[in-house]
């Protein structure tokens, strides 16, 4: 059983007091609010780090490797083959997956009609171009917290039928999963489910321009050109505990698939996600508990001040937010909580020029202080 340390830190955030570690449980109960892999155990990360320093070296200085001993580039050649060796079985994995759900029908793989996709108060936004009236966001949007808005986006309706698509893939992969070609409930991603569209829709007619409006200071001037939607579900811990391994399981014969996309998680801690700029659009709205908290940017000083919070109305409503804002999900109490989540990045613009520390800290990406950054290259 891993362990997650969630780091609290007395006193002002970078000064004064020290920092603790919290213990939780990671694994033992359902529906934890973990959300990484890696076992953290409040140690360096030396592998990683004797990594990235042979990387720039490589990169950077001639005959680099032959300043070292033979020791340790063996060390490093074994460390590097161990990271291709992940990219070869991640690689594969995806690859059975993708060929594995191209038999799936999706009952949404064609966009419908505008009017059944937009929410009323978003169409009268878009022009006859299919463009954003950025001059009359203000009939719409609300700042919940300092710099995360909220907004009527999609129709309830297809809200909906996002859920069944959902519903319909997790039957069809859990009977692909008995076949050994799914191997966990994960999130359900919609370019395996076919909805890819709606993955391009947003990027294109809602985060891009949104984000060029209201995010135009972190984002320095590059484009959006990267997205990732997914689907995300909570719910009770009993609901979640039942589910996995409880009576409705042990009443399912062998081979016989579930019938519902199942939530994963109760609640979810306080996080930042890998993207520039987040959507998280509300499907379904009848649940208790499950309110999104917002607190600091990574790299201002405010990553522990709690700015506010935001529960949806009503299916449809999304919120949009700097991926590196910290923010958690509390506790559902009642209900099932279902959201679509679009992380989108500039990948040929910001991350081109920043390593990752710089960009989870929100360094400026031209400081001379990156060895990604022109001053170094």
């Amino acid at each position: 059983k891993g362990y997650l340390r969630i780091w609290k830190q007395e006193g002002k955030y970078g000064g004064g007091g020290g920092l603790k570690a919290q213990e939780v449980l990671r694994g033992s109960e359902g529906g934890c609010g973990a959300i990484n892999e890696k076992v953290c155990v409040g140690a360096r990360a030396s592998d990683a780090a004797m990594v990235m320093h042979a990387t720039f070296g490589l990169d950077h200085y001639p005959n680099y490797l032959q300043r070292w001993q033979m020791s340790d580039i063996e060390e490093l050649e074994m460390k590097l083959r161990a990271q291709l060796d992940k990219v070869v079985e991640e690689k594969e994995k995806l690859r059975q997956k993708l060929l594995s759900s191209s038999s799936f029908l999706c009952r949404l793989a064609t966009a419908p009609a505008p009017q059944d996709i937009w929410d009323k108060r978003f169409l009268e936004l878009i022009d006859g171009d299919g463009k954003l009236r950025l001059g009359k966001l203000n009939k719409i949007l609300s700042e919940e917290a300092d710099g995360v808005y909220s907004f009527p986006l999609l129709q309830p309706s297809l809200c909906q039928q996002i859920v069944s698509c959902a519903n319909d893939f997790a039957a069809f992969t859990r009977q692909e999963k008995l076949e050994g070609k799914f191997d966990s409930e994960r999130p359900a991603v919609l370019d395996m489910m076919k909805l890819g569209w709606i993955n391009d829709m947003l990027l294109r007619q809602v985060v891009s321009p949104l984000a060029e409006a209201l995010f135009e200071d972190e984002l320095e001037g590059e484009t959006l050109d990267w997205r990732h939607g997914y689907i995300v579900g909570y719910a009770p811990k009993d609901v979640i505990d039942q589910q996995d391994g409880g009576e409705g399981d042990k009443q399912r014969q062998p081979g016989q698939a579930g019938t519902e996309f199942r939530p994963r998680r109760n609640h979810l801690v306080s996080h930042t996600d890998d993207s520039e700029i987040t959507l998280n659009v509300c499907l379904q709205s009848d649940y208790q508990g499950g309110e999104l908290v917002f607190h600091g940017r990574r790299g201002s000083g405010e990553e522990l001040k709690t700015l506010g919070s935001f529960k949806a109305p009503a299916p449809g409503w999304a919120v949009l937010h700097v991926g590196r804002q910290l923010h958690e999900v509390l506790p559902v109490t009642g209900g099932k909580r279902y959201g679509l989540i679009l992380w989108t990045r500039s990948m040929r613009g910001m991350r081109s020029g920043v390593c990752p520390c710089c960009w989870l800290n929100r360094r400026h990406p031209t400081s001379a202080a990156c060895v990604c950054g022109p001053q170094w290259n």
